[in-house]
């Protein structure tokens, strides 16, 4: 199937199948990021998909369908977290991998690290919206800068400014609260 960067004006059922196949887990983890219920994130991911097969027409193949996808999924999101009125975040997962990466660590230091990337998840969701969007694109899902433009159509140096502003915010939250490891 080579939907990618390709002009389409309808979906088959079985290539609407493959998408949701190939992309729903990676959807499902930047939703799972910024609200914390699974059925309201499977909702949102029906409506993503939903909405991608009606309006494929719109894509226009200038970047990738998962990029496009995403920034549906996140406009959806944002609509999901006005309606219910609060902020409805996630923790943010930090691999085990990540936090016991040294080679023999003491049970101490596994919980000074366990304790750390907690702190750094309730600070990473009392970030303002736009600096959240931002750091979980980037700095955890790893997307490069020209994919962020395009899911949140804003510029290139609005997407810069908004990951040094964040990782500023960041930092301030976690500058007492995080142990020197």
């Amino acid at each position: 199937m080579h939907l990618n960067n390709q002009k389409k004006t309808k979906i088959t059922d079985q290539e609407l199948s493959d998408i949701i196949e190939k992309h729903s887990n990676k959807l499902y983890s930047i939703v799972y990021r910024m609200i914390d219920n699974h059925d309201d994130i499977m909702d949102i991911l029906q409506e993503t998909f939903y909405k991608t097969y009606k309006s494929i027409d719109n894509f226009h193949g200038n970047s990738s369908l998962f990029t496009y996808m995403v920034s549906i999924a996140i406009n959806e999101t944002r609509q999901y977290i006005r309606k219910k009125k609060k902020t409805l975040f996630a923790d943010i997962n930090i691999d085990d991998e990540v936090l016991l990466s040294s080679r023999y660590p003491s049970i101490e230091e596994n919980i000074i690290k366990r304790n750390n990337a907690e702190k750094l998840n309730n600070a990473i969701k009392k970030l303002p919206e736009k600096y959240r969007e931002i750091i979980i694109l980037k700095d955890i899902e790893g997307m490069k800068i020209k994919e962020i433009t395009e899911i949140l159509s804003i510029s290139v140096q609005a997407v810069k400014t908004r990951i040094h502003r964040g990782r500023l915010f960041l930092r301030e939250l976690t500058e007492n609260n995080i142990e020197r490891m």
